[in-house]
């Protein structure tokens, strides 16, 4: 259970007596920490990776999902810790924790995922180990200077460690070959795009889809997961800047006649629209502060008055249109 917009799923699931314990891994000490959706037994979760996904029908377990992506991180505000004092990651406005329960009360932005960035961590491991043949080619043109080896020995021991290093920059850059980034896809069409935004509008906009009480095709439906980004590309809609966003989901469908879950895999599309965020009751005027000059923007402005850079903590996404999704 993703933090989508909470509200329709919690009504979906009251109405089917169904409760969804998420557990996620602590990384620091390997305690489990805890977020039901009956706010029953609620952690504060920061940037933790989900283990694990137990469905209970009154009271009694029926299904456990264990199957996540590691690289997903998820944060959750508990309830419990009202006197908490925490800030929206998307406009930057302050308020206690038991406010956030169902997304940022300023701007609306549910928001619950970042995805790690394999990539650095490949990069930073590659500058690591270079720097380390650095210095042993250092340590031997030394003693090639004070004659302890010759300097035939030192082409021998350049020529094996460059080919070394050669298979293992090989051997660590195969993931990246495998593996396509969705987040590499936005920053190479340059769209200036928020990235968690566009995530958590994505699952904004789908929880809003499934759990319409009229759209009687997905009426058993009670959880999906996006297991992956496959591909996103630019497009435009008459003066309108779209996304193209195809994806693996998996769906949780509650089977009432045999009381079981049951799991649908597919990949879908959809093209999202910006959606300019109408301005929240709120005790302040400002959203946010200008990444690129520092001054305050206004909610409803589209950039800043100072510098004219964009205000992405205004901008949101909508599905515009679902271009094939499969029950």
């Amino acid at each position: 259970m993703i933090k989508q917009n909470i509200k329709p799923h919690l009504k979906r699931l009251n109405s089917k007596n169904i409760v969804i314990e998420e557990r996620f891994l602590n990384e620091e000490d390997n305690s489990i920490l805890y977020y039901s959706s009956d706010f029953k037994k609620n952690d504060t979760i920061c940037k933790r990776p989900r283990i694990e996904k137990v469905y209970f029908h009154n009271g009694k377990e029926i299904y456990t999902q264990k199957d996540f992506n590691k690289k997903m991180k998820y944060t959750y505000f508990s309830s419990n810790k009202s006197k908490e004092i925490i800030e929206c990651p998307s406009c930057g406005y302050q308020d206690e924790a038991k406010k956030f329960v169902f997304g940022c009360p300023y701007c609306d932005t549910d928001f619950s995922l970042e995805i790690s960035k394999k990539k650095e961590k490949i990069s930073n491991k590659v500058i690591k180990d270079t720097s380390i043949f650095g210095v042993i080619l250092l340590l031997l043109s030394f003693l090639v200077r004070f004659e302890v080896i010759t300097f035939e020995m030192f082409l021998s021991f350049l020529t094996a460690g460059l080919v070394i290093e050669g298979i293992i920059l090989f051997v660590q850059f195969i993931p990246l070959l495998l593996e396509k980034d969705i987040w590499h896809d936005f920053k190479t069409i340059r769209m200036n795009i928020n990235e968690k935004r566009v995530y958590s509008d994505l699952n904004t906009e789908l929880s809003n889809y499934y759990y319409d009480d009229k759209n009687t095709k997905y009426k058993d439906l009670i959880d999906f997961d996006i297991l992956k980004y496959q591909s996103a590309t630019y497009d435009r809609d008459g003066n309108d800047t779209c996304i193209v966003l195809s994806y693996l989901i998996r769906k949780y469908y509650y089977i009432e006649k045999t009381n079981t879950i049951e799991i649908s895999f597919g990949s879908s599309r959809v093209r999202l629209i910006r959606n300019v965020k109408q301005k929240h009751k709120s005790n302040s005027e400002f959203a946010s502060k200008c990444k690129n000059c520092g001054s305050s923007i206004e909610f409803h402005a589209l950039e800043c008055e100072y510098c004219g850079s964009k205000n992405e903590s205004t901008i949101g996404w909508k599905i515009k249109e679902i271009l094939n999704d499969n029950k």
